[in-house]
């Protein structure tokens, strides 16, 4: 199944679909993983108003349908019957990743990893 992720750059949405296998290695060592620990890091010193300027760089993962750009904007192009679920509002980063240990374990779970703020989790699991 194939998931769509995407990016503002330099103006221009750039849109990809790429397999589950893709977006993991994209979440433990790509070229954004060292954009997403320096992120997490100024989210934690910034004021809530510019909290959207700093994640603004980073690619967006969406788990539940790949898109397609047309003419006249974005269209769904197939559903994959993943969904997303999100903890939130977590004291702190070993709390989310206890949660993240937590889900992994489970044997729905297809995927885990914390979230940008260091304080949520997100768990992709199959929709059957």
């Amino acid at each position: 199944m194939q998931i769509t992720y995407y990016r503002h750059k330099k103006g221009v949405l750039r849109m990809h679909s790429r397999d589950m296998e893709y977006i993991v290695g994209l979440l433990k060592n790509g070229k954004d993983a060292e954009g997403i620990l320096s992120v997490r890091r100024k989210l934690n010193m910034a004021f809530l108003a510019r909290t959207t300027d700093l994640s603004g760089k980073l690619p967006v993962l969406a788990f539940g349908s790949t898109f397609k750009k047309s003419g006249d904007g974005i269209r769904l192009r197939r559903y994959n019957g993943y969904v997303l679920l999100e903890v939130n509002g977590l004291g702190s980063q070993s709390e989310a990743e206890a949660v993240r240990r937590e889900a992994a374990a489970l044997p729905q779970t297809l995927l885990a990893f914390v979230g940008l703020s260091g304080r949520s989790v997100k768990i992709v699991v199959p929709f059957v």
